[in-house]
């Protein structure tokens, strides 16, 4: 019997136990990069509707975005910009808004009228919503901007209510 090699219950028990870490280390790294990407895309898409903006204000020339939420990008300024393959227009199954008053379920990833965000040249900004989520739709976030005499783009995470960020 004391030739024979086997694995004793504890080194089983210490090798399950160790098994289970890296799955779970594994699994809350992904979901901490898939949330940092959407963030990421967020904030990009944010910091392209400010430079509209400001471009509007100084050439006194209206601007325009447009989101192509079949191809998963948007356009500007002659520009285009795919988002990242694990990011996508959309929502979280049930998900009601739009952020600031979230009253029925979100039906369109754009209420932006045509999917186009119309920046004019005296600061107004079209009104309406986009949601940002990651491929499975388990993290959302929208970029949204009201009807107001003073226009301001708004980013929100779902985190079991809408946050407004910043």
């Amino acid at each position: 019997m004391k030739n024979k090699k086997a694995f004793t219950l504890v080194e089983l028990i210490i090798t399950l136990a160790l098994c289970a870490l890296v799955v779970t280390l594994t699994v809350v790294n992904v979901s901490f990069f898939n949330r940092s990407f959407v963030r990421s895309e967020v904030d990009a898409l944010h910091m392209a509707c400010m430079y509209l903006q400001q471009s509007a204000l100084t050439t006194g020339k209206s601007q325009t975005l447009e989101i192509d939420v079949e191809k998963n990008c948007y356009s500007f300024d002659g520009r285009t910009k795919k988002l990242l393959s694990s990011v996508v227009f959309g929502a979280s199954k049930n998900l009601k808004g739009p952020p600031s008053s979230p009253q029925k379920l979100i039906a369109s990833v754009s209420t932006f009228k045509k999917s186009k965000i119309v920046f004019s040249p005296d600061g107004i900004i079209s009104s309406g919503t986009i949601y940002i989520a990651d491929r499975d739709k388990k993290i959302t976030y929208a970029l949204s901007s009201g009807i107001a005499q003073i226009s301001h783009l708004r980013k929100y995470h779902y985190n079991k209510k809408w946050v407004l960020l910043e």
